[in-house]
């Protein structure tokens, strides 16, 4: 027989097949093995879990501390919460400006305090949503709506510690009433000065 015409039935070396025995210890000792890396590694790194002090002695814990602390800033940074000195408030009012009469509503919010706001009236008025920074001694003032309307709803969120409100007035001959509803963080001050006859 030539080299050409080797059978295919040729088995070649004969390789030794473990044990169960010898499977089942590999597998105990690799069980172990993780084990140890579990509660040596994994928990003192991803959440702080330090059973034996193992994760304190190979210094792993600090890295769980550091990851916590960059989560912190990171939810900060991106201003998806803010914790409040102040409690939550829900105000309602009603204010009534004679004719060529003008009105100040405030209220006191810390920056990046928030507030919602709905407010409407029976005849339009000129208003004004402004706010002013607490002690600037230069009368500064930020405006942030100026028009003619009969109502107002929204969302705002204090730029700086101060006060934030509205100006309204009414430039008819007939008596007005504003209703005002608010909710969020802040303390009302009202009305800082009496009522503006023009």
């Amino acid at each position: 027989m030539t080299n050409e015409e080797k059978t295919i039935n040729d088995e070649g070396p004969k390789v030794a097949t473990p044990s169960k025995l010898s499977i089942v210890k590999a597998t105990g000792l690799a069980g172990l093995a993780a084990l140890v890396i579990l509660f040596a590694a994994v928990l003192p790194v991803e959440y702080g879990i330090d059973v034996f002090g193992a994760g304190e002695a190979l210094g792993l814990t600090a890295l769980s501390k550091q990851k916590d602390a960059e989560e912190t800033v990171t939810t900060k940074e991106q201003g998806v919460y803010k914790a409040e000195s102040v409690l939550f408030q829900e105000h309602a009012t009603t204010i009534t400006l004679n004719p060529r009469e003008g009105l100040e509503y405030k209220f006191r919010m810390e920056e990046g305090s928030s507030m919602l706001y709905m407010w409407q009236s029976d005849k339009v008025v000129a208003y004004e949503f402004h706010g002013e920074p607490q002690d600037d001694p230069t009368g500064y003032f930020q405006s942030y709506e100026k028009e003619n309307g009969t109502t107002q709803q929204g969302g705002f969120v204090s730029p700086f510690l101060g006060t934030q409100g509205w100006y309204w007035e009414n430039k008819t001959n007939e008596p007005v009433t504003i209703q005002l509803e608010t909710v969020g963080y802040f303390e009302v001050v009202g009305d800082p000065k009496k009522p503006i006859t023009q």
